[in-house]
């Protein structure tokens, strides 16, 4: 709300229509269809409607821009809104978009769980191995773009050689599979891509646990899979550790109705006229912008060019951010160094479409 607020307009937020006990707390839609389908997309009308009431109640005349802004499950629900509801709003800003819900926090978390479990059910990969895996990144691509700032520009260039680091065959084994993302027995890509190189200095919030606490990749999975991913929810006995690569992705193809706003057809809603700003951190360690990167290429194949679809959508990759620059990264990038709220609405007064997000 806070961009929002600081330019004076009048902001509306929600629950999602549940009470959750922490972010990771599903057990809100134990058995409970409707409270689910609250959360994946009617909450977004609802909070629309009664806003514009009371909107139109305090000031005496309706809204005349509406814009919606969202991170993370925030950006799904950008998503969502431009899907569902294609002239709601006149401007989207969708931040590290988790627009496949089920693929990734049900497959792909699942699959970093299982990757970095040993077989007594101790942590494979811990924060220690982070740092001598994300020293080895800088080192070795750092220099790739032409400059040595501590970021990687594209980790889609980065090739780096673990093998002086002394790492064991396990941990070796555990790092190739979270870079190359899940997969069946056949080889068959699950989900886009993996975890990204640049993002390890994240790794002990989103993927190794810290001091003994457990990641937030362990929190989100396990309620996930808990109580929405299947129909019927296998409840509190279930384990992340339990899912199985070649039968439950298709299981939840129902929640994936519900929950997911990964369309790469947008054209209801740039016939509508919306214009829509999407960024990514290139570090997100937790919502891999590998799928971000694999949605704007189909959506720009959808809309005939790239060209076409940036007449109403653009995508920013953020080097050195993490999931929604909560954690700083390289020379303190975080949230506050992103001002995608200022060019949006010159775009909406009739400018060009914008060529950056970054805060002055």
């Amino acid at each position: 709300m806070r961009p929002g607020l600081e330019r004076g307009y009048a902001t509306a937020t929600s629950d999602s229509g549940h009470l959750g006990l922490s972010v990771t707390d599903a057990s809100w839609a134990e058995a409970n269809p409707g409270a689910e389908r609250d959360w994946g997309w009617r909450s977004i009308d609802e909070t629309n409607r009664v806003a514009n009431i009371l909107v139109e109640a305090f000031y005496g005349a309706p809204e005349t821009r509406a814009i919606f802004q969202g991170c993370s499950t925030g950006g799904r629900m950008a998503h969502v809104a431009a899907e569902r509801y294609p002239g709601m709003f006149d401007g989207i800003i969708s931040g590290a978009p988790a627009m496949d819900y089920p693929g990734l926090v049900g497959t792909a978390m699942s699959w970093l769980l299982q990757a970095n479990t040993a077989p007594d059910g101790s942590r494979i990969l811990g924060p220690e191995e982070a740092r001598l895996i994300g020293d080895a990144v800088i080192e070795q691509c750092d220099a790739a773009d032409g400059t040595e700032d501590g970021r990687i520009e594209d980790p889609r260039a980065c090739e780096v050689d673990y093998s002086g680091l002394g790492l064991s065959e396990a941990q070796l084994a555990t790092l190739s599979k979270w870079r190359q993302g899940p997969r069946n027995a056949a080889g068959e890509q699950l989900y886009p891509g993996g975890i990204p190189e640049g993002s390890e200095p994240f790794w002990w919030l989103w993927l190794t646990g810290k001091d003994g606490a457990a990641s937030l990749a362990e929190g989100f999975a396990t309620g996930f899979t808990r109580h929405m991913a299947f129909d019927p929810d296998p409840g509190a006995g279930y384990s992340p550790l339990d899912f199985d690569f070649e039968t439950d992705p298709a299981r939840m193809a129902a929640a994936a109705a519900t929950y997911n706003g990964d369309s790469a057809d947008l054209a209801a809603f740039r016939a509508a006229g919306g214009k829509m700003i999407v960024y990514h951190g290139w570090a997100d360690a937790i919502v891999t912008p590998y799928k971000t990167v694999d949605w704007y290429r189909k959506a720009a194949g959808k809309a005939g060019t790239e060209a076409a679809l940036n007449e109403n959508v653009k995508l920013f990759m953020i080097p050195g951010l993490d999931h929604c620059g909560i954690l700083p990264g390289p020379d303190g990038v975080n949230w506050s160094s992103l001002d995608p709220m200022t060019p949006l609405e010159a775009w909406l007064d009739g400018g060009p479409a914008p060529e950056t997000i970054m805060a002055e």
